[in-house]
């Protein structure tokens, strides 16, 4: 097998303009400082975030005339299910509004991120902070309010980083049973990268009024948003193409059977994404993405099965999430996939002969080399090939490199940029290969000439 020339390296290197060499840049090790920091960062700036999205204003109207005549009802010319409610809590003068929905006549569960961090105990009485809503059952009541007794259960929530919680989820057990209305169960099987399910969630249009919708979202796995959503069985996850309002927290993941297989916890914050646009790693803006809850780990009061232990109780320190983003940036395979990919579209391209290629440099950004590896097996062209000591040969290709890049998701891969079409010239003889079985073969264009003996059809 032959590699490719140390000079032929050094020419497309140069065939690259100077204004796109200053381009080269390290992003591994820039990133993995970046990504410590850019770690504590998001860690403090959740608090503020959290606050924006659960607390909604209300006026200097009565908080009990408000309460009293909340509206939910289905999104016009939608059918809704009736398992869904609006979930109020009142904190400091201000009322939380995010989704819950039943798997018991008189129990709802909800984010536990909703509630204040004082009602995320067993067992706490929740009759003065949290108010629940049913909308209209068909051809029957209206929006009934219900009471909540108390917390059943509740996830801790000792970071303010949701790409560590193992889990964000809350029973609550309400003051008396919401009768005629379908209950949902759990499922464990968890969730796979980029398939869609289906949610029902709460948006509200004023201060009294709110709706319910439907959207379908799309599991993502292996972002740098969240590195530890990794696995179908992760604790949490990142959904996606789903743009969910900020009420939505709650909110059930459901499949095709309407069993429950996560739920949506809260929306991406705003830090990484700046930080991500900053970096130049994006190939196109980040799409809204949201944390959730898998019930393939996450607790319920039925019983205490997971789907994988050892994956539901995996290290998700901070410590752990540096070096998971820092893995995740690695480009190594990402690299190589879009190498193997680039040799075969190039060797589409060029008759009688495989090429082996090869991306030059060490960095996030990466230069296509190739130069002939051997030739295309003998039974498929030698014998129709006229006997000469000059084949001459040709074909184009373009100036390519590839860079690290972060998709939509913000999913590592590696983005391929096409620059001017170079044409290429092969030479050999087929008279010597029809009787020693190998040649010298010549390779160049305007700028080049290399020569390489002994050429066979072996491909090792």
């Amino acid at each position: 097998m032959l590699l490719s020339s140390s000079k032929l390296r050094i020419y497309l290197g140069k065939t690259i303009s100077s204004s796109k060499k200053i381009l080269y840049r390290s992003f591994l090790g820039m990133s993995f400082l970046a990504i410590v920091c850019c770690g504590k960062k998001v860690e403090d700036s959740d608090k503020s975030t959290g606050t924006q999205r659960y607390k909604t204003p209300v006026s200097t109207t009565d908080m009990e005339e408000i309460l009293r005549d909340q509206q939910l009802s289905c999104e016009p010319g939608t059918v809704c299910p009736n398992y869904i409610g609006l979930v109020n809590i009142v904190e400091k003068d201000k009322i939380r509004s995010c989704t819950g929905f039943l798997i018991e006549r008189d129990i709802i569960v909800t984010s536990a991120s909703c509630l204040p961090s004082m009602l995320r105990l067993a067992n706490q009485d929740c009759s003065k902070d949290v108010h629940i809503y049913f909308g209209n059952l068909v051809g029957g009541e209206k929006t009934r309010r219900f009471g909540c007794q108390r917390v059943i259960s509740s996830s801790e929530l000792k970071t303010s980083n949701p790409a560590r919680w193992r889990d964000d989820v809350a029973f609550l057990k309400m003051s008396q049973p919401a009768s005629y209305r379908r209950t949902l169960r759990f499922s464990r099987k968890g969730f796979n990268d980029l398939e869609s399910y289906l949610t029902w969630y709460v948006t509200r249009m004023d201060e009294k009024t709110s709706f319910i919708k439907k959207s379908f979202c799309r599991n993502i796995q292996s972002s740098y948003i969240n590195p530890f959503a990794n696995h179908v069985s992760s604790p949490n996850i990142l959904i996606s193409d789903c743009d969910l309002p900020e009420n939505s927290s709650g909110a059930p993941l459901l499949d095709a059977r309407g069993e429950v297989r996560g739920m949506v916890s809260t929306k991406m914050s705003s830090v990484i994404s700046d930080y991500l646009n900053k970096t130049g790693l994006l190939a196109e803006p980040l799409r809204p993405i949201f944390h959730g809850t898998s019930f393939a780990c996450a607790p319920t009061i039925y019983d205490s099965l997971v789907l994988n232990e050892a994956e539901c109780l995996k290290d998700m320190g901070q410590v752990a999430l540096d070096l998971a983003i820092s893995k995740l940036l690695g480009p190594e395979k990402v690299f190589e996939d879009a190498r193997q990919k680039l040799e075969k579209e190039l060797n589409d391209n060029v008759p009688y002969m495989l090429m082996t290629a090869n991306l030059e440099g060490n960095n996030g950004e990466r230069y296509l080399s190739f130069a002939p590896r051997c030739f295309k097996p003998f039974k498929d062209w030698l014998n129709q090939a006229e006997s000469t000591n000059a084949l001459v040969t040709e074909f184009t290709y373009p100036v390519i490199r590839v860079k690290k890049s972060l998709n939509a998701y913000g999913k590592l891969f590696a983005k391929v940029i096409k620059g001017d079409i170079h044409k290429y010239y092969l030479q050999f003889s087929v008279r010597n290969l029809k009787r020693y079985g190998n040649s010298r073969v010549y390779f160049w264009n305007d700028n080049f000439n290399f020569s390489y003996p002994r050429i066979t059809e072996n491909c090792f």
